[in-house]
C-alpha cells in the first residue's frame, strides 16, 4: 500500500464495523431478556427474512460467551431439538438430529463446536459421512 492513510482508513472501518456488530448483538440480547426470555437468551425469530448476519455475529457465537453456552441458548434461536430434527429430516442415510437409538439428541455440542473443529459424533460407531458445520 503506497498511501498509509488508506491503510488507517481501512483499519478504522473494520474496527467501526466490529463495534457496530457487537452493539447490535447486545441490543438483540437485551430485547430477548426484556421480552421474558431467561437471562442471556433471545427469542427465536420465525420470519424467513430475519437478519442472518446479525444472528451469525451474535456475541453468543464468540469467546467468552461461547465457552459457557448452554443448549437453552442455542435452542432459543435455532428452535427446539424437535424443530432442528424436522429441518434435517431428509438427510440420508440417517437424520443427524434424530437418533435411531430412541431419543432426539439432547446436546448441541456433541457435534457443533464454535472454536474447535466440529465433529461427526455418529462416526464413533457408524460410517455416516455427515458434514458438520
Amino acid at each position: 500500500m503506497e498511501n498509509p492513510k488508506v491503510g488507517l482508513i481501512i483499519v478504522f472501518l473494520v474496527a467501526a464495523a466490529a463495534l457496530a456488530g457487537g452493539l447490535i448483538g447486545i441490543q438483540v440480547r437485551d430485547q430477548g431478556t426484556r421480552s421474558g426470555s431467561p437471562a442471556g437468551t433471545t427469542q427465536a425469530d420465525p420470519s424467513p427474512g430475519r437478519n442472518i448476519l446479525r444472528a451469525t455475529y451474535d456475541p453468543i457465537h464468540f469467546k467468552p460467551a461461547i465457552e459457557s453456552a448452554r443448549d437453552e441458548q442455542c435452542l432459543a434461536c435455532h428452535g427446539s431439538f424437535e424443530t432442528v430434527a424436522a429441518r434435517t429430516a431428509n438427510v440420508k442415510p440417517q437424520n443427524p438430529h434424530s437418533s435411531p437409538h430412541g431419543n432426539t439428541y439432547t446436546a448441541c455440542d456433541l457435534c457443533h463446536h464454535q472454536h474447535a473443529k466440529s465433529e461427526n459424533f455418529c462416526a464413533q460407531c457408524h460410517n455416516f459421512k455427515f458434514v458438520v458445520p
